[in-house]
């Protein structure tokens, strides 16, 4: 069985459903790569929320958990996936010079509130956003080749969803059209390649969200052969490593 290493969203670990052949090592989600990439915070302190999931999204979020726990489960991970998904939620540049995920676990703790001010907030697309994601990308780069794992991370590419399997207009995120977020992914998935790392982009026919799905429709909740399609490049990617090896 492989053990696979999550930092993303819900597309990727929605993807490993589909499958009983893998082992889910670590699941790192809402955790932006800026956020990621800078030390945690001190600063906020708050209610916890009523889900497990979403307070240990949030606490890893907060003390920036990505990095140490790559280098804790490096010698048991056969592969490292990650999907750009939830840098759809962007951050905030926080008074003590850390960086934050700008997400729903974020917002529902009420720990903005307790700041002097609103921190800055930085959108994804935007320049000071994307330089700085840019440096994280590269220190994520060095982290994994520091800990043996580069040549073994799988970076799963999907188009954003416009409209179901049946023709229905899916609600776009946070007001933004799906396709300004498409397109401003684009240059996202384009550094990451110039990195040198490994993108795989099942067919764009196959961005289609599916009205039933157990999340609800959404432009990043796809139809069952999407993910399908992203299990085949992991495979993919899998057995490739293992002739190498």
């Amino acid at each position: 069985m492989a053990r696979v290493f999550i930092y993303g969203s819900c597309v990727s670990r929605d993807t490993l459903e589909f499958s009983n052949d893998h082992e889910i090592l670590a699941y790192v989600a809402r955790q932006s790569l800026i956020s990621s990439a800078s030390p945690g915070t001190v600063l906020m302190n708050g209610a916890k929320l009523g889900s497990g999931f979403q307070n240990r999204s949030l606490e890893g979020d907060l003390n920036s958990t990505l990095f140490p726990t790559i280098a804790k489960l490096a010698p048991r991970t056969d592969l490292f996936i990650m999907d750009l998904t939830d840098e759809r939620l962007g951050a905030f540049a926080l008074p003590d010079g850390t960086y934050i995920t700008h997400s729903v676990e974020l917002q529902k703790s009420g720990r903005l509130s307790l700041l002097p001010k609103i921190p800055t907030r930085l959108n994804v697309g935007g320049d000071r956003h994307f330089a700085l994601w840019t440096r994280a990308a590269i220190a994520l780069k060095s982290v994994l080749l520091t800990q043996g794992l580069f040549e073994t991370t799988l970076v799963l590419r999907m188009p954003w969803a416009t409209h179901t399997f049946d023709g229905e207009v899916v609600e776009p995120f946070r007001h933004i059209p799906t396709s300004e977020m498409n397109q401003m992914f684009k240059r996202y998935f384009a550094k990451l390649e110039h990195l040198g790392f490994y993108v795989v982009s099942p067919p764009p026919s196959l961005a289609l969200s599916d009205a039933n799905h157990k999340w609800g429709p959404a432009p990043f909740h796809y139809i069952d052969a999407a993910y399908t399609s992203l299990l085949g490049a992991i495979d993919g990617q899998l057995n490739s490593k293992s002739t190498q090896a």
